[in-house]
């Protein structure tokens, strides 16, 4: 039998994520799933403050897409918040069309509201 592993695409088009963008992704998702079930571990802030904000523009920004391809809602919205804080983003409405996207698919159409439109007013 032939290893799979080696004829399997990137998760996202165009670009590979870096091993800490991998990280990143992972620990988020970690974290969010011992929030609901008490267990300890890593909590949501303190990985958003470890891994999401010392990211480079190129691999923040891979954190979000991988998120939103995964379709994990809550955990795009708090990606995109610290994404929003950084100096050098400027708004594009295909982000936020994407974000609406994700939102909506994952039963979240009140979430939408929330996200700050100022940008675009």
């Amino acid at each position: 039998m032939r290893d799979r592993a080696k004829n399997r695409k990137p998760t996202q088009r165009g670009r590979y994520l870096s091993t800490e963008a991998i990280q990143a992704v992972q620990a988020l998702k970690r974290a969010i799933g011992t929030v609901g079930g008490g267990h300890g571990g890593d909590s949501l802030e303190r990985v958003l403050a470890a891994k999401v904000r010392r990211l480079i523009k190129g691999d923040m920004v891979a954190v979000l897409r991988e998120l939103q391809s995964q379709g994990e809602g809550l955990l795009v919205l708090q990606v995109f918040d610290e994404v929003r804080r950084e100096h050098w983003y400027k708004p594009k409405l295909s982000v936020y069309n994407d974000m609406i996207k994700v939102l909506a698919s994952c039963g979240l159409p009140e979430k939408v509201e929330k996200l700050p439109w100022m940008a675009f007013g």
